[in-house]
Parts: structure tokens; C-alpha cells; sequence
């Protein structure tokens, strides 16, 4: 069946391109923060995680380890570690086992097209306990007539981070193509988003809505979601907490908050686990590659790069900085769990005694849409808690390096996508009904962007937009030697510090200033799609040409000075914050 409206920039180069994109971010995240053999701390430690510097470094370090190195295949090849393959798909298998065997009650998902509602099996959460329990206390040995119940050595994880990426990489890919191979088989059900007929969009996307064993109730793609990578994730957290011990022969308060903070993500989730089944992701994408590799390499690999840094690397030390970023993290969870409860409460039962004071939208469908409560507030709410408590698990790692703050960009361009994808997804399944819905709530993410909705997408971009404005504005204002480490991470800028904090200043207020101008400057046209690709391309030819200069070598031949690079390189960048300021000025103004 053809797809209407190809994502990702399919059917072809996007989807190919981002095949061999998203495992090359996961390596380049470790090559850019590697693992340390002890301990950075002190004020003056030199940081091994500053930026693109490191990439060049790696590679040559790898090609000498292949040089001198006669002992086969998985012994020269630190990609390639056959006890990473026996562990990953160990821990897979385990997690499977447990699905399986730990006493639960079946939960209906929602009605497929086919009018049939599969039944699921939800017990995430007792896997996750029985899980910690066997790698804490299952190390079962036998001496001198006494029975000892001790840990693995988890520690393992962090010293074979790189081997254990590259497993998991394999077995995303080998799922992913036994995934599209049983797709052709009589009698499945395909996602219509995955069914286009072009191969390599197929694959990635997912062709079959929900693949099972053959025989049983086991969801490959459900069980993929919660279960090997997101209790994975909380595995490799302990990990390297436990490798920080052992460098720094204590758990710093940092390492503690990174674990009590993901952690309770985690739990949270899996506590909430039947919520899943009317998610996007369960009802309406395929089970490709998409989310295999999202789900088993992604999610455990990038999102515990924090962890991973804070094993070698101190954080924020201040108890009144840490205070505050939890309490950013508080009000993230209350936000996104209190949005999240809301709704699950009114779909139970629109008329129970919680949901009263709800007022909703009734649709053409027969369905019912909240514009009140926290739904009132913003049309995905439940995305600004999540995105503010990502971004408080970037702030503990400190000021040290960009890299940290990988996930905080990241989940943003994701949410903003999901956010645009949903939004084209209802406007096909209410038709009139959707447009007075967004006039109803007409805020994407903060209440306080002030852009119609009538823009498609774009509003969502504002929204997010003025908020990093406002955020890293304040930020480069508060303490512009930290912002100047950020931006200039490896030490472009060193001749003249008083011209860069007066570079950072300037830069700063104008990131203020175009927040409050996106904020407040409401609009029906706005910039086209061929001006923000024009400004972006800018900005990203100006991040590659930096990449380059420090890969090959060419720091001197270019004369990168602060006198020649710095100042010119925050106005350029101040620049497109101000044009996308100006071009909303000039937008005609919202009816």
C-alpha cells in the first residue's frame, strides 16, 4: 500500500543515511568522552571530554592497536569482544525468560484496524527487581562449607563499553532483518506507515504492526520497548557507579543523583507499563529497524553517557547548584507524571470522580479530547516534564564538556518530531475537529510561546526554541566562563579572555532578547522553510569546517585565534538567533 507522506526524508537517502548514522553517534559519543583509567578531580584536572578533539586521537590509537596486534580477530579488534555478544544476548534472553515466567495478569491493548485486541503480559517491573536481585546477590559460591551470595562484577560494563556497544549493534541489525524477512509471511498485520513498497524504508520503518512468536502472546516490539534497554540502562548506571567507587574509593553526590533521578525514570515507566499500549509506538509504527536499535542499543548507550562521565569525571560539587538542578527534576516529574495520570485516568473512565472537573472537546468520532487540566495547558505538556528532567540530568554532570549535554538537544529535536508527527497523525483522524481542538489549546510544549497554531509544526519549533533562548542565555549571563568552555570546548580561544566575556555577554543578551521576541510576536507566516534551511546549513557548515580544522591538523595554516575566530564566531552564531528573530518581526501578525 503506498505511504502518503514519507518520513525521515524517505524512501531512500534518508532512511539509508540514517542507518549507518545513528550507530555511528553512539561510537562517536564514547570516542568523544573515552573511558579514563583513574579518577579526574582537583579544580585544575584537565578534562578528556571536551569535544572533537579526542576523535582524531582515538582513531590513531585504534589504527597503532591494529599494527601491533597478531593475537585474531577478537583480541586486536576492541570493537569485537565475543564475551560482549555472550553477554548482550544473554541479558536479552534473561529478560525474555522473565516476561515469560513471572506470574502477571494479561492487559488488552487497543482495537487494531482488524478490529481484534491483542493481549499483553506486564510485568516490567518485577523483572527489573528480580534482575538487580541476580546481579547483586546471584553470584552464588560454594567454599569451606559455607554458601556465599555475592554481585557480578558489573564494572565489567564500563571497561568493555566499546565491545558491548558493537554487540548490540549487531543484534538490532540481525532482529531488524529477520523483522522485514517474516513480515512477507500470510496473515500479517503491516503498520501503514511501513508497507510502501521501497525496501530500505520498509526496513527501517517496521512492516509488521506487532510481530509475536509464533504460537504465543510474547510482542516482540512491546517487550523491546521497556524491557532489555530501558532496565539496561538503569544496569549500566549502577555500573559505573560502582566503577567510580573503585577509582575514587567513594560514590560521589553527583553519581548518586544521576542514578536516583534515571532510576525513578525507569521505575516509573515500568510501573506505568499498560500505558505503553496506546502509545505511537505500539499502535501505530512498525517494528523495524527504527525501533529495534532505538530500543536495545540507543536508549542504554546514550542515555547513560552522564553516568559514564561522572565515573572519571567530577560534577557539579556545589549542594546549592545540585539542589537546584533536583528540584528542576522534581518539578520535570511532576509535570510529566501529573499530565501523564491525567490521562490515563480520563481514558479509563472520562466519568470518574478524579475526572469531573475536566472539561473536554467531544469529536465527529465519538471521542473525547481534554482542553482543560493539564491538557489545557499545553497539547504535549506531558513533553516539557520530560525534556526538563532530561535536562536536569545533563546540568549534574556540570561545565566541564558539551558532550553531556548530548541528550538534552537530542530529546529535543525527538520530542519536537513525535510532537509534529502526532499532530499530522490527528489532524487525518479528527479532520474539522482537530483545527477547534488547537484553538482550544493552542500552545504546543509552554504556554507562554505565543504562536498560532495555525503554522503546522513550526509552532512546536518556536516553542522549544524560545525556551533554549531563555535557558542557555541565562546561563551565558550567570557564569560566562563556563559558556565559553561550552562553546569554544577545545581551546580555540585563548589569547584575550576579557574580549570573549565581552563576546559572551553580547551573546547572552541577544539570546535573551530573540527568546522574548519568539515568546511574545505572534504570527501566520513566519520564516519559510527555505530561509531556515539556509540559516542551519550556515550554522552547520561553520561546526563541520571546525571539525575539520581539528581533525587534520590545520590549527595554525588558519590562524584560529580569538582575535580571528572567536569574537567573529559568537556574532555569527548570535546572528541566526537574531534573524529568526527578526523574521517572526516581520511575519504578518496573527489574526
Amino acid at each position: 500500500m503506498p505511504v502518503e507522506n514519507y518520513e525521515f526524508g524517505g524512501p531512500v537517502v534518508g532512511p539509508s543515511v540514517l542507518l549507518g548514522l545513528l550507530p555511528t553517534v553512539v561510537y562517536a559519543l564514547y570516542h568523544l568522552c573515552p573511558p579514563a583509567e583513574k579518577h579526574h578531580t582537583g579544580p585544575k584536572f584537565e578534562p578528556d571530554c571536551p569535544g572533537l578533539s579526542n576523535l582524531d586521537t582515538a582513531l590513531q590509537r585504534w589504527a597503532d592497536q591494529q599494527a601491533s596486534c597478531t593475537d585474531g580477530l577478537f583480541q586486536c579488534m576492541p570493537h569485537l569482544h565475543l564475551d560482549a555478544f555472550v553477554v548482550v544476548i544473554g541479558w536479552i534472553g534473561l529478560q525474555g525468560f522473565l516476561e515469560r515466567v513471572i506470574p502477571t495478569t494479561e492487559v488488552e491493548g487497543t482495537k487494531l484496524r482488524t478490529g481484534e485486541k491483542l493481549k499483553y503480559r506486564m510485568n516490567g517491573l518485577k523483572a527489573m527487581v528480580i534482575s538487580f536481585l541476580i546481579l547483586f546477590f546471584g553470584n552464588i559460591s560454594y567454599a569451606e562449607g559455607k554458601i556465599t551470595f555475592d554481585r557480578f562484577p558489573i564494572e565489567w560494563l564500563y571497561d568493555n563499553f566499546i565491545a558491548t556497544i558493537t554487540a548490540s549493534v549487531v543484534v538490532s541489525y540481525g532482529l531488524s532483518i529477520a523483522l522485514y524477512i517474516a513480515s512477507f509471511r500470510k496473515g500479517a498485520l503491516l503498520a501503514e506507515g511501513g508497507d510502501s513498497g521501497w525496501m530500505i524504508y520498509d526496513f527501517f520503518m517496521g512492516r509488521e504492526l506487532n510481530p509475536r512468536i509464533p504460537g504465543t502472546t510474547f510482542d516482540l516490539k512491546c517487550f523491546c520497548e521497556l524491557r532489555p534497554g530501558l532496565i539496561g540502562w538503569a544496569v549500566l548506571n549502577a555500573a559505573f557507579a560502582l566503577k567510580e567507587r573503585e577509582l575514587r574509593g567513594s560514590i560521589s553526590l553527583a553519581m548518586w543523583l544521576i542514578n536516583l533521578f534515571q532510576g525513578v525514570y525507569v521505575v516509573d515507566a515500568l510501573y506505568h507499563e499498560p500505558a505503553i499500549l496506546t502509545t505511537m509506538d505500539i499502535t501505530t509504527d512498525g517494528f523495524g529497524f527504527m525501533l529495534a536499535f532505538g530500543d536495545l542499543c540507543w536508549v542504554p548507550f546514550t542515555y547513560s553517557l552522564q553516568a559514564r562521565y561522572l565515573a572519571t569525571h567530577p560534577g557539579l560539587e556545589s549542594p546549592i547548584l545540585l539542589g537546584a538542578v533536583a528540584i528542576l527534576n522534581c518539578v520535570g516529574y511532576y509535570i510529566f507524571r501529573g499530565a501523564n495520570s491525567e490521562k490515563d485516568a480520563f481514558r479509563r473512565d472520562p466519568n470518574a470522580p478524579e475526572c469531573k472537573h475536566l472539561d473536554y472537546l467531544k469529536t465527529k468520532r465519538g471521542t473525547r479530547l481534554l482542553v482543560s487540566g493539564w491538557w489545557g495547558v499545553a497539547r504535549k505538556i506531558n513533553y516539557t516534564g520530560d525534556w526538563l528532567m532530561g535536562l536536569s540530568w545533563c546540568l549534574v554532570t556540570g561545565f566541564d564538556t558539551f558532550v553531556t549535554y548530548f541528550y538534552a538537544i537530542y530529546f529535543a529535536v525527538l520530542l519536537v518530531h513525535r510532537a509534529i508527527r502526532d499532530d499530522e497523525m490527528c489532524h487525518k483522524k479528527y479532520g474539522a475537529d482537530w483545527p477547534e481542538y488547537k484553538k482550544r489549546v493552542p500552545y504546543a510544549f509552554f504556554p507562554f510561546s505565543i504562536v498560532p497554531s495555525t503554522v503546522e509544526g513550526t509552532q512546536m519549533l518556536w516553542s522549544f526554541l524560545t525556551f533554549y533562548l531563555a535557558t542557555f542565555g541565562a546561563i551565558t549571563l550567570l557564569v560566562p566562563g563556563k559558556a565559553a568552555e561550552f562553546v569554544f570546548a577545545d581551546g580555540f580561544i585563548s589569547d584575550n579572555p576579557d574580549t570573549l566575556m565581552v563576546g559572551l555577554q553580547v551573546y547572552a543578551l541577544v539570546n535573551v532578547v530573540v527568546a522574548l521576541l519568539v515568546a511574545a510576536v505572534g504570527h501566520d507566516g513566519g520564516p519559510t522553510q527555505g530561509q531556515l534551511v539556509a540559516a542551519a546549513a550556515g550554522q552547520l557548515f561553520l561546526a563541520v569546517f571546525l571539525a575539520w580544522t581539528h581533525l587534520t591538523g590545520h590549527h595554525n595554516a588558519l590562524h584560529l585565534t580569538n582575535e580571528v575566530l572567536g569574537v567573529p564566531l559568537i556574532v555569527v552564531s548570535a546572528l541566526f538567533k537574531a534573524y529568526l528573530g527578526t523574521a517572526l518581526l516581520l511575519a504578518p501578525p496573527s489574526s
